[in-house]
C-alpha cells in the first residue's frame, strides 16, 4: 500500500497515481481539502482511517511507502462538526473553538503531528518529509521504545470503541487556560464514566483513553544525555498560625 498525502486538484498527483495503478499498486490518496477519508481509531500498532465513500478502513501503518506532496491532514479529517457560538451562563466562550490559537487547531496538529510521525518511521520508502514537533502522544511512544512503563491509552472518534478498563480522558494538547470576563477555565484530567458513555453510540473529536493509574507519589523525570535524573514532588500546605 502506497500513501499520498495531498489535495483534491493536484494534477502531478492524479498522474503518478495513474501510473502506480497501471502497475497494480494499491494507492491511498488523502486530501487536505476533502474529507473522503476520516479518523477511525488509533491503538497499538494500528493508525485506522475509513474511505467514507467505499466505507473501506486502512491501517496506515501497513503503507510502504509514502509520498508527501501536501498537507493531506486538517480537521476536516477529525470532524464534520461546523464552529457554533460556545455560551455558557451567559459568557461568550467561543474563542475556545474559533479564532488563532483554539483548542480545537491545537488538538488538530498534535493528533496530525503524530499521525505523520508513525507513518514517517514505518514506512521504508519516503518521497519527502512532513513537519512535526514532539507532544504528548509522541513522547509516550518515545518512553515506551526505550522500555519505560506507560499507561494504555488509545484515541477514540466514537463512545463504543471505549474499552473496559478504568481510566481516564485529557486534552491531546495542552488543553484551555484561559481567563474570559474574570473567570478562570482550565481543562482538567477527567474519570471516565465507562458505563454512561457506553450506552449510547455517539460520534466524538478525536480523545484519549488512557488507563487511571492511582499514585502515591509524584516523580519528575529528566532525561539527559543518557541519564535520568528524577525528583520527588511535595505537596506544600500553608502554615497556620
Amino acid at each position: 500500500m502506497i500513501i499520498i498525502f495531498t489535495i483534491k486538484y493536484d494534477i502531478s498527483t492524479s498522474n503518478v497515481i495513474q501510473w502506480l495503478r497501471y502497475f497494480n499498486q494499491e494507492v491511498i490518496r488523502i486530501n487536505g481539502d476533502d474529507d473522503i477519508f476520516k479518523l477511525e481509531l488509533i491503538k497499538d500498532e494500528e493508525i485506522l482511517f475509513r474511505n467514507t465513500i467505499t466505507n473501506k478502513i486502512y491501517n496506515l501503518l501497513e503503507a510502504k511507502s509514502c509520498w508527501w506532496r501536501r498537507n493531506g491532514i486538517s480537521r476536516s479529517t477529525f470532524t464534520n462538526h461546523q464552529k457554533e457560538n460556545l455560551i455558557y451562563n451567559n459568557h461568550n466562550l467561543s474563542s475556545f473553538i474559533k479564532g488563532e490559537g483554539n483548542i480545537l487547531i491545537e488538538e488538530t496538529e498534535h493528533l496530525k503531528e503524530y499521525i505523520y510521525l508513525k507513518v514517517y518511521e514505518r514506512c521504508k520508502i519516503n518521497i519527502g518529509k512532513p513537519l512535526f514537533n514532539l507532544n504528548k502522544l509522541i513522547v509516550l511512544d518515545i518512553a515506551k521504545e526505550n522500555g519505560l512503563k506507560v499507561p494504555k491509552y488509545k484515541i477514540i472518534t466514537n463512545t463504543k470503541q471505549l474499552d473496559n478498563f478504568e481510566s481516564i480522558s485529557k486534552a491531546i494538547s495542552n488543553g484551555i487556560y484561559k481567563i474570559i470576563y474574570n473567570h478562570s477555565y482550565y481543562s482538567y484530567t477527567e474519570k471516565l464514566n465507562l458505563r454512561k458513555l457506553k450506552t449510547k453510540s455517539v460520534d466524538v473529536y478525536p480523545s484519549i483513553q488512557m488507563e487511571l493509574i492511582e499514585k502515591k507519589l509524584e516523580i519528575r523525570s529528566f532525561f539527559i544525555e543518557g541519564n535520568f535524573f528524577s525528583m520527588k514532588l511535595f505537596k506544600l500546605f500553608p502554615i497556620i498560625k
